[in-house]
Formats: structure tokens, sequence, C-alpha cells
């Protein structure tokens, strides 16, 4: 179960994102933006680099994609930033 710290909380709220490191494994993030960059090719043609898109497609469709959308980490880590969970870090 993933726990953010109350940082990572703090960075969602400031920020709107928050980076979670080491989440998925090498062959699921080639799957995941392999996907994401067929999406992106099908609504826009070729993608420009460094550029934000908007996807207008159903990616849930994408089997890649909806594996990793309900992926439990994730699913853990959107339930913290909906409901506040704070978990500070023990010390070592």
């Amino acid at each position: 179960m993933l726990r953010l710290t109350k940082n990572q909380i703090q960075t969602y709220r400031d920020q709107g994102y928050v980076i979670v490191s080491d989440l998925f494994n090498e062959n699921q993030l080639q799957n995941l933006s392999e996907s994401l960059m067929a999406v992106i090719r099908h609504d826009y043609g070729n993608p420009e680099p460094a550029k934000k898109y908007t996807l207008t497609t159903n990616v849930v469709e994408d089997p890649n994609i909806a594996e990793q959308e309900s992926h439990p980490t994730i699913v853990d880590a959107a339930q913290a930033l909906l409901f506040s969970t704070v978990i500070e870090p023990r010390p070592h």
C-alpha cells in the first residue's frame, strides 16, 4: 500500500501534481508510453515534443492504460490525495 508523506500531499495542494518515484517497472512504463502516444497520434497526428495534450479518446478502452489507472498503487495515491490522508514518515 502506498502512503504519501505530508510533503507530497502539500506539493499536490500547492502545484496540482505529485511525483511518486518507482511506481511502475520499466516494462509497464514502456507499455503505458506506447499506448498514450498511440492515443495522441489518433487525436492529434504527429505529436510535438514538450507540448501538453488533452486526450479526447476514451483511453480506458486501451488495456495498457486501463490496467495502470486501476493499479492499486495509483488508487491508493488518489485516495490519499482526495481524502487528505497524511502519514508522517517514521524516524530511522
